[in-house]
């Protein structure tokens, strides 16, 4: 069963990565962010009404904080890659951004002081190898899209690591909860800060994109949960990098993306990177 779970989480998350190009075409970013977000709360509060999902006992305010801070930082590695969509094609945003697994590692190591690995270094060159090949021509930096999807990645890797420590007192499904609010709620403050009037023609008008994210995003992580009862996390972590090509495949059958030869080289290298990182860790 852990091989069908996490094929599962894995598919969720490969069709929502091509789904918020779709959603967000025209509108708003935060705006995506806010309506999918609104759905995501809604279903985990209808799973919290099972007592079976409460945590086992009551959590501090200290542990409810953590929980929100660690929250927090990783909704703007969402919020930087729903963004970088309007600039980059969701083929090249995927494979940039699954580069969390490297400040996930950097994070493992600085904070949680685990072992260091040869792996590391390697993976850090293919890197670097990588990024030299998206560089804007006649020019020595990225485009926006490259920035916000490396952004993405460093906040996503930097949380991705620390999130076993609420998970351990709040459990799954609580933290889901507390993580899809706080994202709901960060969004919303970025957007007061661009003092935009609120519609709500997109919701309407992409009712069925937004409900479908929050679906997938929800499915996503409980198959993830479940595969960790049957498959070690080493295992996962490789597994999870086929992720990165099912959005692939979907960019080019779905969403009709092209990609230049440097660019399928990059990517190759991504993805060796990722699995040198998970594979080691």
């Amino acid at each position: 069963m852990g091989w069908l779970y996490i094929l599962l989480s894995c598919l969720c998350f490969g069709i929502t990565n091509c789904i918020w190009s779709v959603a967000q075409k025209g509108g708003n970013h935060l705006t995506t962010v806010i309506n999918r977000s609104l759905f995501t709360v809604l279903f985990y509060s209808l799973i919290l009404l099972i007592p079976s999902t409460h945590p086992v006992t009551a959590p501090s305010p200290t542990t409810l904080l953590q929980a929100i801070l660690i929250s927090a930082v990783s909704s703007l590695g969402l919020i930087c890659y729903v963004y970088s969509l309007r600039f980059t094609k969701v083929s090249l945003a995927v494979p940039i951004s699954s580069l969390n697994a490297f400040f996930g590692v950097v994070t493992a190591l600085l904070v949680l002081h685990e072992d260091f690995h040869y792996s590391l270094v390697i993976a850090l060159i293919a890197i670097g190898i990588a990024l030299s090949l998206l560089q804007e021509e006649r020019s020595l930096g990225f485009s926006k899209g490259v920035w916000l999807n490396i952004g993405a990645a460093f906040f996503w890797g930097v949380t991705f690591a620390l999130f076993y420590i609420p998970i351990r007192t709040l459990g799954p499904w609580l933290f889901g909860f507390v993580l899809e609010a706080t994202v709901l709620s960060v969004a919303i403050l970025f957007f007061c800060f661009q003092r935009e009037r609120w519609s709500w023609q997109p919701l309407r008008q992409r009712l069925g994109w937004y409900m479908l994210l929050g679906i997938l995003g929800v499915g996503g992580g409980a198959f993830f949960n479940l595969s960790t009862q049957y498959l070690p996390i080493s295992l996962l972590s490789i597994l999870g990098v086929s992720t990165i090509f099912i959005s692939l495949l979907l960019s080019r059958l779905w969403l009709k993306e092209k990609l230049q030869q440097k660019e399928w080289i990059s990517i190759s290298l991504f993805a060796l990177a990722v699995l040198l990182l998970k594979s080691a860790y």
